[in-house]
């Protein structure tokens, strides 16, 4: 009966710490930053990035400027996101993070980052902020 009692009670405390770390934003799993760059000469850029849960909005980014969210990574590398892209007059909708990204991203930092540049010439994807080409690399053309 001690044995029931004390398996019921550890599973009652490590969900119980679960729910608190997962309520004050700590992630259980990996922490991951995506960051969408705009990097068109003379255009503003919209956006709209979502996931299954959730729908970011649409956001304009200027020549330069960036757009990035935080999440936590769901088990199993179920986490995908995609989003959309605007630049008169082309339209591209692609997943902008899924497990083939996340591997391609992963530092094991802890905090781990995909970096997106929006060219003229299409879509790179790197996992440092470095200055273009360093690191980057072709993932999709404008359609």
């Amino acid at each position: 009966m001690a044995h029931d009692t004390n398996s019921t009670l550890l599973g009652f405390l490590a969900f119980s710490l679960y729910l608190i770390y997962t309520s004050y934003g700590f992630c259980v799993n990996r922490s991951w930053h995506v960051h969408i760059i705009n990097g068109i000469a003379n255009d503003s850029l919209l956006i709209n990035p979502k996931s299954g849960n959730d729908d970011l909005g649409i956001h304009v980014l200027q020549p330069n400027q960036a757009y990035t969210w935080h999440f936590c990574e769901k088990f199993a590398g179920s986490t995908i996101f995609n989003s959309t892209f605007y630049c008169k007059p082309r339209l591209a909708n692609f997943t902008v993070f899924n497990d083939a990204y996340r591997y391609e991203c992963i530092k094991n930092r802890g905090v781990e980052d995909c970096y997106w540049l929006v060219r003229d010439d299409g879509f790179y994807l790197s996992p440092y902020e470095n200055p273009f080409p360093k690191d980057w690399v072709k993932k999709h053309d404008w359609p």
